[in-house]
């Protein structure tokens, strides 16, 4: 996700920057060390290089390859909202598919990828798991 904040920037950003950007845009809470534990690893990946004024960008190498792999996701998102909407209309055929397409999206999916991806990174580090996933009613 660190890579998708600068990404989505697209600009060069001081590690406070991609720390706001993860909060406000992916719903990601990581605290300093975690987050300076991350970039550095991205950089001795060389995913990730650092500019003269300590900002960091994605490097050019990397990028072509997060935006195929965006763009293979955006087509997969795009293919799962269309089998949906079929199957809605299937079974459904008096409720509108793209509307509870958007509930279901934002009420369901995105909060349990949210909590399996924390949860995930939580796996890893070694930190608590959240236990479950709080959707809207």
């Amino acid at each position: 996700m660190i890579v998708a904040a600068i990404w989505s920037a697209n600009r060069p950003l001081l590690s406070q920057e991609v720390k706001e950007i993860l909060y406000n845009d992916f719903h990601i809470e990581l605290d300093v060390d975690s987050l300076v534990e991350q970039i550095n690893v991205l950089r001795s990946e060389q995913v990730i290089i650092s500019t003269s004024e300590k900002k960091i960008v994605v490097a050019q190498n990397h990028l072509k390859d997060f935006e195929v792999a965006l763009n293979g996701s955006q087509a997969d998102a795009e293919k799962a909202r269309e089998q949906f909407c079929i199957l809605i209309s299937s079974y459904c055929s008096d409720l509108n598919p793209q509307k509870i397409w958007e509930e279901f999206n934002s009420n369901f999916l995105l909060p349990m990828i949210r909590t399996i991806g924390a949860n995930t990174y939580h796996l890893v580090t070694g930190e608590n798991s959240q236990e479950t996933v709080t959707t809207k009613a």
